[in-house]
């Protein structure tokens, strides 16, 4: 069965037709719709083809592993991070400290994150390059909410905000800030 336009917005189709798009087997071309995105995605199919067949044939194994995998790869790392900014937090909020999350991480996963785990301190002062990001954070650590260390500390606090808010729709979780300090939105 083909898939169709309105597929991609969910559905079961959807995931297999993102394999079959490229091979011109996920629309069935009464309306030549997404001929376009078709012919871009065999552009792209047939480049990681030529770097698995070079790579083959030159015994370089890691070059597709790092260029037509590593996205595979990287991706999971960045939704499991990436997803912990601002989920449960109150939004529309002028106070970073209150709207964003800052969580620490080993050296290793934070450097494959670009240092965005410290999320709190790229939005109150944007102009540091993240790779000074864990510094400001020690320089202002103590005018912060509590930080989590880990990404499963960060999840479980996230589960038992959500947890509570379907418990009691109505409540929105503020976090803790240092007594020393005020909120900006206060």
């Amino acid at each position: 069965m083909a898939a169709t336009e309105a597929d991609f917005v969910g559905g079961t189709e959807a995931a297999i037709a993102v394999f079959l798009l490229p091979l011109g087997l996920a629309f069935d071309g009464e309306t030549g719709e997404g001929n376009r995105f078709q012919t871009g995605l065999r552009d792209v199919l047939a480049g990681h083809l030529a770097i698995l067949i070079v790579s083959v044939i030159k015994g370089w194994w890691i070059v597709p592993v790092l260029i037509s995998a590593g996205p595979f790869f990287g991706n999971g790392l960045f939704l499991l991070c990436n997803n912990t900014q601002h989920i449960a937090l109150p939004a529309h909020n002028t106070d970073f400290r209150l709207c964003c999350r800052t969580f620490t991480l080993n050296p290793f996963v934070q450097f494959l994150y670009w240092h965005m785990n410290f999320h709190t301190e790229h939005h109150m002062y944007a102009a540091v390059p993240c790779y000074r990001l864990g510094k400001l954070h020690r320089l202002i650590r103590h005018d912060l909410p509590p930080t989590p260390h880990g990404i499963l500390a960060v999840w479980r606090d996230i589960a038992a905000v959500v947890r509570r808010q379907q418990a009691e729709p109505g409540w929105v979780f503020q976090p803790v800030l240092p007594s020393t300090t005020r909120s900006a939105s206060a």
